[in-house]
């Protein structure tokens, strides 16, 4: 498959040993993602952010990022089946546009998120803010990061980890697009609560605490900017809306 034309990740936002797993793609045009799956400890939940309302409908100050969950049926059907078509009402222009399945209904395992983009918009950064909210019911903190574990296949199928930093879709180009941020108490701006490119590791850049009782926001930066590591051979270049390579 060429390099870019679609990029499969799946995540997990873990804590103690519980996690949550998203995922998310990106094509030469506008593409959908796929769900999102959650398994999370007994005391934590994870749901639609306070940008939805609790039926799915989105929050006036929100609408120039989400569309509501019942807009678009075939939006959350089988890709996989040629009768379904995920982008039937969302064009290019609309893109980058996101969704989540309705918290008075779907919350961890059963809660979907999915999001469309175009690596040919004028826009290399966006934000979706207050996507989801994890919740923890119990009386303890839970630190909460964004992980993950290729050995579970956990990136997706059309990922290759590990991956070439250039030349192949890989591990990098899924951490460095896909960016999950939260608030930080302890400073003015947000944490990046999932992997960084730059690190080589799959875990969490940062963690964030949640008291229990409380609950946090949590924002998905979309980055398709490029990006440039030093390596021991030199320097090397990840361009997200390179679409060449190799079949």
């Amino acid at each position: 498959m060429k390099r870019r034309t679609a990029l499969m990740a799946l995540g997990a936002l873990a804590t103690g040993s519980g996690a949550v797993a998203t995922s998310a793609s990106i094509s030469g045009t506008a593409d959908s993602s796929s769900d999102i799956t959650v398994v999370v400890e007994e005391e934590l939940e994870v749901k639609a952010g306070k940008a939805f309302n609790d039926d799915g409908s989105v929050k006036s100050s929100y609408q120039n990022q989400y569309v509501p969950f019942p807009s678009n049926n075939e939006f959350f059907g089988n890709q996989s089946s040629p009768s379904t078509d995920p982008l039937k009402d969302i064009s290019r222009s609309d893109a980058p546009v996101a969704t989540v399945s309705p918290r008075n209904t779907t919350v961890n395992d059963s809660l979907k998120l999915k999001v469309a983009l175009s690596i040919e918009n004028t826009t290399d950064t966006f934000t979706f803010e207050d996507i989801l909210t994890i919740e923890n019911n119990g009386g303890d903190a839970k630190d909460v990061g964004i992980m993950y574990d290729r050995d579970y296949g956990q990136y997706g199928d059309d990922v290759i980890v590990p991956g070439d930093f250039e030349t192949e879709l890989s591990q990098h180009d899924v951490q460095h697009i896909y960016q999950f941020r939260t608030d930080d108490p302890g400073n003015a701006g947000q944490m990046r609560i999932s992997p960084d490119p730059s690190r080589g590791s799959d875990d969490p850049t940062e963690s964030r605490s949640v008291d229990g009782g409380s609950s946090i926001q949590v924002d998905l930066e979309i980055d398709l900017t490029t990006l440039t590591l030093n390596t021991v051979l030199g320097t090397a270049t990840l361009d997200p809306k390179d679409i060449s390579g190799t079949a």
